[in-house]
């Protein structure tokens, strides 16, 4: 769900598809109405979330590929511009993902027990002319080891 804001009256939500597609998606009287749809991966969708401040979204693939976008949540909410992207690494298979409290980083959890914190990108460092690839992002990771008895 995209949170409420004074221009979209709590009434728009976002849907990721198998397909790797994101819908923007409003709900009227007379029913929905798609606003935007765009592909973001090639891969299913594990989820989309959004910044606290809404300026920024990120949508996560079950493949462990990651897409920030920059966005206008507050007054258009058909504003999706792509910003970076990035793979976590060891074949994460992503299983939930949420922005930490602080709004400045977003915490990844993955199947094969890694757990992978990365730094919101700061859209005045990404050089995306070229490629929206990310290098060399500054990612922290831990892996979570369960005893079995």
């Amino acid at each position: 769900m995209i949170p409420a804001t004074d221009s979209n009256k709590g009434r728009c939500l976002a849907a990721g598809f198998d397909t790797g597609m994101v819908r923007i998606i409003s709900v009227t009287a007379e029913g929905l109405e798609i606003l935007k749809c765009f592909r973001a991966h090639e891969d299913p969708i594990v989820g989309i979330r959004y910044s606290k401040d809404l300026k920024m979204a990120v949508t996560a693939s079950t493949a462990g590929d990651i897409f920030f976008f920059e966005i206008d949540g507050n007054s258009d909410p058909q504003k999706y511009d792509p910003l970076c992207c990035l793979k976590l690494p060891d074949d994460a298979q992503i299983n939930d993902f949420k922005w930490n409290p602080d709004d400045e980083s977003i915490i990844f959890g993955c199947a094969n027990g890694w757990v992978h914190q990365i730094r919101k990108p700061k859209p005045s460092e990404i050089d995306n002319s070229d490629s929206y690839y990310w290098k060399d992002p500054p990612i922290k990771s831990w892996r979570i080891k369960i005893m079995e008895f």
